[in-house]
């Protein structure tokens, strides 16, 4: 059995928006006020109104007409019209052998010279799709004999039958191939002029679509940039064994011996031989078989009636036949297979302890592991095309609302410029880290129990007490904290949208915090609490008062910056939401919000700074 996996990565439209089409236009300077410093004027009137009390800001020079100069005429883009666009997406499809036409020979894709994916479309959407040859696809006549023999193969796997039947599916479905060539299949071209026109149209490589017989489209396209393939197993060529081939044979003859079992139990009732002295069958043939009916028999002089009758024993299957129906299920197919019991959870007969389930266990892994690491490093070159497909055919970036850890969609920038350079990417080495949720119950249960303060300090952490009901499964437990805690990540969002408040303050004027200027600009806000005016400093070593604790000197300005979000000192718990704070300003989401906004960051940490007052202030209180 031929097992090939194959997945392309291609841009698709799913939806349509509306895109502004502009045309340029040229834009003569105003009349009012169509003059800048330096050039010419259009007008006397406006030339006497312009320089009308007009002087030079550097020299002070009354400016005259000479000193004036016509604008320069601009090109405005005007938005005149609107039309369609369709919305595009990375997609991920996955092909099987039966849909790939890939040269037998070849051990490896670099040396496909094509790569042929077949699909059977319905023929309205092909012609919407390409109303161009919408003409052709409609009278598109059939293909070949082998072409129609895979036709009728995917049709009668899609419909689940054994074979292809008659319907309108024969007359509105259409073969969709689609090709890659690779540049260096042109060579097999003898005409040097046209091999060197397909170059130069296709340097990268070839795709090309049909339906059918109907030319479509064709396009400069490589076929490494769309394509990775898969095999199960290691071999040679394209026509490898599958994952379950070795177990075919099995099949099969556990099928004659079932089908021997269900025939023997259908045809091994024995017949019944009768004394035709003893039964009248002339009588027997003539009479309504019914329940309870009475039929004319004699028996022989000095013996019983049953003597005249004799029925041999029925067919039994035989007892070594279902053992050996149990061995080609059981043994054999696990050792052929790989799949122990220890993989799936079943009993072994032969095991008694926990660590002999655990060896079998990475015993079938390790077989197993030939296809599951061949699986992982195909997935991660997906992700590569991925990224890579992303870049080429984004022409902005894209918003991505993201689940946060509040429970509410966040919005997510994926920026084209982060993605610039090379992009490598690498499959997971590490199996061992729960990823079940009954796994990672049991992990927790394990942390439970182990009398360690780090631990039940971690555990104890309200931004992982969500985290612990989700596994647990006690999604309706109410955990003092969380909802402050969730209510503080919302407030976060929406004070790094917006910048704090700024508020001028003179240098005698009691506030509650006093920042230096230079916390606008994205560095940290030097903030202090300086005395009310009417509380007296203590005295310093040499008899007087010591200055303002702020650092801040009467020539200095002072600023109060009061957050977009204000704080309820009487409803909010004010130590969860400030340690969340806290804990978000460390987090790699805070450091990278100190980074690239420094203003909303510098909003959170006013926010996170009135928390605290409010705290302290109820403290001294």
């Amino acid at each position: 059995g031929k097992e090939t996996v194959a997945a392309v990565f291609r841009p698709r439209d799913f939806s349509t928006g509306e895109a502004p089409q502009a045309s340029a236009a040229n834009t003569p300077p105003s009349e009012e006020g169509g003059y800048t410093s330096g050039g010419e004027t259009s007008s006397t009137n406006h030339e006497s109104r312009i320089t009308d009390h007009v002087s030079c800001p550097a020299c002070r020079a009354e400016l005259t007409s000479a000193n004036l100069r016509r604008a320069e005429r601009v090109t405005v883009p005007r938005v005149v019209a609107t039309r369609r666009v369709p919305n595009g997406q990375e997609v991920i499809s996955i092909a099987g052998g039966l849909e790939l036409n890939t040269p037998v020979w070849a051990n490896e894709m670099h040396e496909y010279p094509y790569l042929q994916w077949q699909a059977e479309v319905h023929r309205a959407k092909l012609k919407a799709s390409y109303p161009h040859a919408a003409d052709k696809i409609e009278v598109s006549p059939s293909q070949g004999a082998e072409d129609v023999y895979a036709r009728v193969s995917r049709l009668s796997v899609e419909q689940g039958l054994p074979s292809i039947h008659p319907g309108d599916a024969l007359v509105n479905l259409i073969t969709f191939d689609r090709t890659w060539m690779r540049p260096w299949a042109f060579y097999a071209i003898e005409d040097e002029e046209t091999r060197s026109e397909l170059l130069a149209l296709f340097p990268d490589g070839c795709y090309v679509a049909f339906a059918g017989e109907a030319y479509c489209e064709s396009r400069s396209e490589s076929m490494d940039d769309h394509w990775r393939v898969l095999h199960a197993l290691p071999g040679d060529g394209q026509n490898r064994p599958s994952v379950g081939d070795s177990l075919v044979q099995v099949q099969e003859r556990y099928n004659v011996l079932s089908n021997m079992q269900a025939e023997t139990y259908e045809y091994g009732i024995p017949p019944i031989y009768a004394d035709p002295q003893v039964l009248d069958f002339d009588a027997l043939s003539n009479q309504v078989a019914e329940p309870a009916a009475h039929y004319p028999a004699r028996a022989r002089p000095g013996q019983p009636l049953a003597a005249g009758f004799f029925q041999p024993a029925p067919a039994q299957v035989p007892r070594d036949m279902l053992l050996h129906q149990q061995d080609l299920i059981g043994p054999v197919s696990q050792f052929l297979s790989g799949l122990f019991p220890a993989v799936f959870g079943g009993n072994m007969e032969d095991v008694k302890t926990a660590s002999g389930y655990a060896l079998a266990r990475d015993q079938a892994m390790g077989r197993l592991g030939l296809v599951w690491r061949r699986t992982k490093q195909f997935y991660a070159d997906l992700m590569l095309l991925a990224v890579d497909c992303f870049r080429k055919n984004r022409p902005e970036d894209a918003e991505i609302p993201l689940l946060g850890p509040d429970g509410v969609f966040d919005s997510r920038a994926i920026r084209l410029a982060d993605l610039k350079g090379n992009v490598c990417v690498h499959p997971e080495a590490d199996e061992t880290f729960p990823r079940l949720k009954s796994q990672q119950r049991g992990v927790l249960t394990q942390l439970f129990a182990i009398n360690d303060p780090v631990i039940q300090r971690a555990l104890t952490e309200p931004a992982n007490l969500g985290y612990m009901k989700n596994v647990l499964g006690l999604s309706e437990m109410v955990i003092p904290g969380e909802d402050s805690r969730n209510k503080q990540l919302r407030e976060i969002q929406q004070l790094l949208s917006s910048a704090p408040i700024v508020v001028p303050m003179r240098a005698a004027e009691p506030v509650a915090a006093v920042f230096r200027p230079r916390g606008l600009d994205g560095g940290e806000a030097q903030n202090s609490v300086p005395q009310k005016s009417q509380e007296k400093s203590p005295p310093s070593e040499e008899g007087g008062y010591k200055a303002h604790e702020s650092r801040v000197t009467n020539h200095e300005s002072q600023i109060l910056l009061l957050p977009s979000v204000p704080v309820d000192e009487l409803l909010d718990d004010h130590a969860v939401e400030f340690e969340e704070c806290k804990r978000w300003a460390n987090s790699d989401a805070g450091q990278a919000a100190r980074m690239t906004n420094p203003a909303g960051f510098a909003n959170v940490r006013a926010h996170a700074e009135a928390h605290l007052r409010a705290l302290r202030g109820a403290g001294a209180s």
